[in-house]
């Protein structure tokens, strides 16, 4: 087996006891908050909040619960909605997932798009106007948080203007501000790793070599330079593209889109065990998942590069 299939392996088997740590961790850690599922819910008699805890097994020793949920989640049971009977984890995530989904994939777009293409030029006419603007620009995304970059929009384009709606995620226009929104912040921190990272390789000898012979200043800037400047780009992406795909607790928020991220913060609020423990590990392993295929890449793209 090549030694960096062997590595690569490795490296994806290494996500299962990393997963077991982080839930572990997490139901251990939610349980010493004060406060349980039911306290929210003042109509409850001391004896029904007392009933719904013996019914899903709450008021059990805290390492009997801990070993039954490691069982049913090996399982695949990812357990019950306790504000919600009618519905499970697995129902809950099967609905909402999807959208935080594709709402990070419209924001990886924005990114890579703007971002790219902003770094390039900035980088093809090094202390010129374009780069101090490009730059600028790119300094002023960064500055502005989604929290209120996000009402920003709103207010101009969908109570001003009205061209789209100022919240849900029913049409096509709908996805249009929160992309932008999630998506311009890291397309800024894009755009400045793309210029110093193809500043740093248009020096090298390989470039010169291109030059010389007799190709175009387009080819040499897109073919032989960027390939060669993808490397910190592609290690900044993987874990950012978790991060968006797995939703974004502001801008969910701000514009009401029904995703996961929203769901975190309520589960967090109102003590949902399962549903917070399922997520946490959810974004974990996106988040494992896009690092490993991050390593894959850099050394797919530079083979003296080695999964470490």
């Amino acid at each position: 087996m090549p030694p960096l299939l062997r590595r690569a392996l490795m490296r994806l088997l290494e996500i299962i006891p990393v997963l077991w740590v982080v839930l572990t961790i997490t139901f251990f850690l939610v349980r010493t908050v004060p406060g349980g599922p039911f306290d929210r819910e003042r109509q409850l008699t001391p004896e029904a909040a007392a009933h719904n805890n013996e019914y899903y097994g709450l008021d059990q020793p805290l390492y009997v619960q801990y070993v039954k949920y490691l069982w049913n989640f090996a399982h695949g049971d990812l357990g019950p909605v306790y504000v919600h009977p009618d519905w499970t984890v697995n129902e809950l995530l099967a609905q909402k997932a999807p959208i935080s989904a594709e709402l990070g994939l419209w924001a990886t777009l924005v990114a890579l798009v703007v971002g790219l293409g902003a770094g390039v030029l900035a980088s093809a006419r090094p202390r010129s106007k374009t780069d101090y603007g490009t730059m600028a620009a790119a300094m002023v995304a960064i500055c502005l948080p989604s929290f209120v970059l996000g009402p920003i929009l709103l207010l101009i384009f969908g109570l001003k203007l009205q061209w789209v709606n100022v919240m849900g995620w029913n049409t096509a226009g709908d996805r249009v501000l929160p992309s932008l929104v999630l998506g311009l912040y890291y397309a800024a921190y894009v755009a400045r790793l793309t210029r110093g990272s193809m500043l740093e390789v248009r020096a090298q000898d390989f470039i010169r070599t291109a030059r010389a012979k007799g190709n175009g200043p387009a080819r040499v800037l897109l073919v032989h330079a960027l390939r060669n400047a993808l490397g910190p780009i592609v290690a900044y992406l993987a874990p950012t593209i978790a991060g968006l795909v797995t939703g974004s607790f502001v801008v969910e928020s701000i514009f009401q889109i029904p995703g996961i991220g929203r769901m975190f913060v309520e589960a967090a609020l109102s003590h949902e065990y399962p549903l917070l423990l399922s997520l946490t590990v959810l974004f974990t392993l996106v988040l494992l998942i896009f690092n490993w295929i991050g390593d894959v890449l850099i050394a797919l793209l530079n083979p003296k590069a080695a999964i470490d």
